[in-house]
């Protein structure tokens, strides 16, 4: 499966029923692989300052 036809399923599965969340297998698998990889140093995650860049430099493209 490729990662965009992944994201895809993954995302209609969650507009499927947002409620309960949880109940979703791949949704929790999805979850779980991201969490993983947070804790293993694999995905280092970003730091509030680099989030706050992003959005202001993503912002003044928009000029919000």
């Amino acid at each position: 499966m490729t990662k965009k036809l992944k994201h895809q399923k993954l995302a209609a599965t969650i507009e499927a029923d947002s409620t309960e969340w949880w109940k979703d297998k791949l949704f929790i698998e999805e979850l779980d692989r991201r969490y993983d990889a947070l804790e293993s140093g694999e995905d280092v995650g970003v730091t509030m300052q680099q989030l706050e860049k992003t959005i202001k430099s993503l912002a003044k493209k928009r000029k919000v």
